[in-house]
């Protein structure tokens, strides 16, 4: 039997969010739905493919702030799971956990 190892830094944390992504200099914005991220990237689902390797500009946004997140990475990965519907692994150009803690949700 052969074991699979974890090769993550960091731990992903799970969390629902929304956001959107151009390939870099483009004007075509892409909606996604966020899974998961962690400080290196981002786990999302979206109805359009995007090329594995092409760099993007991206923008997330957790429900309760409403305010956007900047960010850049590229496409590493993806997967169809239904007809139209694709899981998507992004990687930042740049890993700040920090920047990211507005996406997780704060109760008060």
């Amino acid at each position: 039997m052969t074991s699979l190892v974890e090769r993550r830094m960091f731990a992903r944390m799970e969390q629902s969010f929304s956001g959107w992504c151009s390939i870099k200099d483009a004007r075509e914005l892409n909606e996604f739905s966020g899974v998961n991220f962690s400080a290196t990237g981002l786990g999302v689902t979206t109805v359009e493919q995007v090329p594995e390797g092409r760099a993007l500009d991206v923008w997330l946004v957790n429900a309760n702030t409403k305010i956007p997140i900047y960010t850049t990475g590229q496409v590493v990965w993806q997967r169809e799971f239904e007809s139209g519907r694709w899981h998507v692994g992004l990687e930042f150009y740049k890993p700040e956990l920090a920047r990211l803690l507005p996406l997780i949700n704060q109760r008060y």
